[in-house]
């Protein structure tokens, strides 16, 4: 793939990620937003690792996090690494299966798997029991319970739900490039 075909889909790519983060100011702190929201930007991290290829969803990866706290969606700055690293392992797992060659046919689905179960360890340990535990022990209790239960079964959720629909869309954008 040209470098100007690659730059321009992980731009493309990447706009529509933060137009769905942008989605937060339509429809609210809903129960289900971060299911809506976080799917959604799942989708577009492992599409663009599928379709474009792993740069793109690194960029992408390390984008989102930015765009929350700059949202103020992730109350602490020390919390966008993690979210960036938990993105980046979906990513980087997604990809490592859609490369191999023991795993087909199924190398997509146990990516996102793979990938779903990855970013949940990262982001929970990482985020939970290391920065909430030990950088910023003194955060209010609910602040660090509602961090807590963002950081837990939800990155499993979202990312096998994002990652499922990304499959469907690689395989559509692939019979038609």
């Amino acid at each position: 793939m040209s470098k100007t075909k690659t730059i321009t889909r992980t731009a493309i790519l990447l706009a529509l990620a933060i137009i769905f983060q942008n989605f937060r100011y339509f429809i609210g702190a809903l129960p289900f937003s971060t299911l809506i929201i976080g799917s959604l930007v799942n989708l577009v991290i492992v599409t663009a690792t599928g379709f474009t290829g792993l740069l793109s969803g690194l960029v992408i990866s390390l984008v989102t996090p930015l765009v929350a706290l700059y949202q103020a969606h992730l109350p602490h700055p020390l919390l966008a690494p993690v979210t960036a690293l938990g993105n980046f392992v979906l990513a980087l797992s997604f990809y490592l299966f859609l490369k191999s060659k023991f795993s087909q046919p199924f190398n997509m689905v146990l990516g996102v798997i793979i990938g779903a179960f990855v970013k949940w360890v990262v982001m929970y340990w990482f985020g939970v029991k290391i920065v909430l535990q030990l950088f910023i022990p003194d955060l209010p209790a609910q602040k660090a319970a509602a961090i807590s239960a963002s950081f837990n079964t939800p990155q499993i959720i979202t990312a096998l739900i994002g990652g499922g629909l990304a499959i469907l869309l690689i395989k559509m954008l692939n019979r038609n490039s």
